[in-house]
């Protein structure tokens, strides 16, 4: 199902919220006795939710391009919005913290005339 998803589902939004889900609600691992027990997640880390993981990391990058080319200042606090959600999802990658960083340093050089945004995620992100 997962490669399905991959190849049809463009929206980061949507394919974070189904990854998130995937760990939570992973088949198997429900408990129907009334016990509790452990619960043990999948790991974004290896397959199948791996390919969802870049997916979706993929999509937050060319969303997040797509955004700032007709983004206009009355949008900059959704659009900082947006970027906090893509930064959790990132960072629950293995390098995600390197690959947010590099995003906003690229954004930092393509969209530098766009002063104001750019000090408003230096501010948000501290990077």
């Amino acid at each position: 199902m997962i490669p399905l998803l991959v190849k049809n589902v463009q929206c980061a939004t949507v394919l974070s919220d189904i990854l998130r889900r995937c760990t939570h609600s992973a088949p198997g691992l429900a408990n129907t006795d009334g016990k509790r027990r452990a619960v043990k997640l999948l790991s974004y880390d290896k397959q199948p939710l791996r390919q969802l993981m870049e997916a979706t990391i993929c999509a937050y990058i060319n969303t997040t391009h797509s955004k700032l080319t007709h983004i206009s200042p009355r949008h900059y606090g959704d659009f900082i919005d947006f970027l906090s959600k893509a930064r959790e999802t990132f960072l629950l990658a293995h390098d995600g913290h390197m690959q947010f960083t590099q995003l906003i340093e690229s954004m930092k050089l393509v969209y530098k005339g766009k002063k104001k945004l750019m000090s408003l995620i230096k501010e948000r992100f501290g990077l």
